[in-house]
């Protein structure tokens, strides 16, 4: 109808360096980071902001030039694998399977610490993210609209019958264009600090960090782990970020069940866990399980196809060491047509070898004799 009026009003918004208030009013929408818990959490909820169509249209275009920028100037952490552009989470896995090889040839002792940051996208603090932005030099009117950005915004909260408004001081809107790209440019300056410790190598994805250690004295890593954990906390106070204690973990990686800890790392005055295995972007990692017999990493895939090679069902995620029988005995796949969930026709047993001395189910095809 008015084909020209989005490009006179984000012309407008870009030219005044402001971002309307009526764009940053929120409805907070709350969703179960867990489905099996039904008990009512508020660390088991996501809060996740719908905001004005129009506004993040706007947000869009403001977002899209000042990465384009940033991008141009390589300003991100080339150890950053989320919400970047050609790079996603089977990346940062094969990162971490190099970095373990390399300590398997060289024969050194390797500790992995897992943080992870309470609330990190909810608790971003918005005058870090200004400090950072005015260092990285984009353009003044993108820098003073993404300041008004991060003003005035209010969420909407309701529960039945009740409403309740909050004005906002912090934090990067879960549901907004401009929250992940806003957290990378917080979390950058931690990766590119962290290049300081020699025997630290990092892989982040959003919010996790995963923070590699490798060295031939145990001891000594040990206790560069820690000053670099140390280190790691002074960071997130200047930030007025904050680690959980009870959610990070640390794994040892060693052939041997001799070389133990000297001292549990600390973080923020707790210790941290010491774990065998660990789930990370969706793996559950440990020390030997996804090793096949070559001593290669090893992820099994498993599919049933149709005639037209359409896939029907996919399963990820075992390790390489299980045998064939293992996988397929393992598997979901098994468990549904066992239960008759994948409304296969009816058999009709025609054949019976009375030699055979075992029992075939009637989904499975009889061998070639």
């Amino acid at each position: 109808m008015y084909p020209d009026l989005f490009l006179i009003v984000f012309n407008s918004c870009l030219r005044l360096k402001t971002f309307p208030r009526c764009w940053k009013k929120a409805r907070i929408i709350l969703i179960p980071k867990v489905n099996a818990v039904r008990v009512p959490n508020l660390d088991n909820l996501r809060c996740i902001s719908l905001l004005s169509t129009l506004g993040k249209c706007f947000e869009r275009l403001i977002i899209n030039r000042v990465a384009w920028r940033l991008y141009k100037d390589n300003y991100f952490n080339k150890n950053q694998f989320g919400f970047m552009p050609q790079k996603c989470t089977e990346d940062a896995l094969v990162k971490l399977n190099e970095i373990v090889l390399k300590g398997k040839k060289r024969n050194l002792h390797t500790i992995l610490v897992f943080l992870d940051i309470k609330g990190a996208f909810d608790n971003a603090w918005w005058p870090g993210i200004l400090s950072l932005l005015k260092r990285s030099n984009i353009p003044g009117n993108l820098f003073a609209v993404i300041s008004s950005f991060l003003k005035d915004r209010s969420v909407t909260l309701s529960l039945g019958h009740s409403s309740k408004e909050k004005l906002l001081n912090k934090g990067c809107p879960q549901g907004s264009v401009s929250g992940p790209f806003l957290w990378n440019v917080i979390i950058n300056d931690f990766l590119e600090k962290i290049l300081a410790f020699s025997s630290c190598e990092t892989i982040a994805f959003a919010d996790d960090l995963l923070l590699c250690f490798q060295g031939k004295s145990f001891p000594d890593l040990s206790r560069q782990a820690q000053f670099t954990l140390d280190f790691a906390s002074t960071w997130t106070k200047n930030y007025k970020l904050e680690f959980n204690a009870v959610k990070s973990k640390v794994m040892i990686l060693e052939r041997r069940e001799n070389n133990v800890l000297t001292g549990n790392l600390t973080l923020n005055g707790f210790s941290l866990d010491c774990v065998k295995e660990l789930k990370y972007l969706g793996i559950v990692l440990d020390r030997a399980t996804y090793r096949n017999y070559k001593e290669f990493f090893s992820i099994v895939l498993l599919a049933l196809v149709d005639a037209n090679l359409k896939f029907l069902f996919v399963d990820v995620g075992t390790n390489g060491r299980v045998s064939d029988g293992g996988v397929w005995g393992k598997s979901k796949l098994k468990q549904a047509i066992t239960n008759g969930d994948m409304n296969i026709p009816e058999a009709e047993l025609r054949y019976q070898d009375r030699h055979l001395n075992c029992h075939l189910s009637l989904w499975l095809m009889m061998p070639f004799r």
